[in-house]
């Protein structure tokens, strides 16, 4: 049978493009290991759920299932149970978002955490999941739930003093990321925030109170903050602490506890 020009070239096209449609499916289809992940996942037999959530970042799955989603499972009651106050419940539910659209590190807004994909990439084998522990400690924290008349504004550098407190002394002890040499003492400031009050945390618990995260917690989330509560919890004001914090980084490190 003879095949008239016409009909080979648009036999020609038709296979052609057929090729190219296979190969755009192969090349976009993930491998197992980069499936796109939104699982919703249960602690305490259920008493508490989160999702992770890689739409965006599908070659993260593997990690997420491997480390992070047991990480979370084991600290989340952990942060709950330190974190505690009268009347209070912490969210039974929270979620961790990596999204291309936020480019800072990761953020808490509620119960929801968004991440930085391309920054997670690149520390996966360094401060990626220390960073998710600082992180949960915002959404058990909660400090806008006082919403009583008169109720204090939370201090910043305690809000985020306190999960970096958790983050480094308490979850990755090891990793030394507090530390503050002795040549930068003169100008370390207590309510810097982040590491450096985390550092200031540290040394007045180890000398004189081992409660003062859950003091300090309680009142913060119940809108009643006072500098005050240096005073009775240590018998010195917060500057003054600070000033003997700042004494005790110039010789290496925090005195022994009393």
């Amino acid at each position: 049978m003879k095949t008239s020009p016409l009909l080979f070239l648009v036999l020609n096209f038709c296979l052609a493009a057929l090729a190219r449609a296979e190969t755009l499916i192969a090349t976009s289809t993930p491998p197992p290991s980069a499936v796109p992940l939104i699982e919703s996942v249960a602690i305490d037999g259920g008493a508490y759920r989160f999702t992770v959530e890689t739409t965006d970042a599908p070659d993260l799955t593997d990690w997420s299932h491997r480390e992070l989603i047991p990480a979370l499972q084991k600290w989340y009651p952990l942060i709950v149970k330190m974190l505690p106050s009268e009347g209070y419940a912490a969210p039974k539910t929270f979620s961790i978002n990596f999204v291309n659209s936020y480019k800072g590190v990761a953020a808490t807004g509620g119960n929801r955490i968004e991440c930085n994909p391309a920054w997670y990439r690149g520390q996966l084998k360094g401060e990626a999941i220390g960073s998710l522990v600082h992180e949960l400690v915002h959404v058990v924290q909660q400090y806008g739930h006082a919403r009583q008349p008169g109720a204090t504004h939370a201090p910043g550098w305690l809000v985020e003093g306190i999960p970096d407190y958790i983050r480094w002394y308490l979850y990755e002890p090891q990793a030394h990321g507090c530390e503050i040499s002795p040549k930068n003492a003169a100008t370390a400031r207590y309510d810097a925030a982040y590491r450096v009050s985390a550092n200031f945390l540290n040394f007045v618990i180890t000398k004189y109170d081992k409660e003062l995260i859950r003091e300090l917690n309680t009142a913060l989330r119940e809108g009643r903050y006072d500098p005050e509560l240096w005073k009775t919890r240590t018998n010195h004001t917060v500057e003054e602490l600070a000033e003997e914090w700042k004494k005790a980084l110039e010789v290496g490190g925090p005195p022994p506890p009393q």
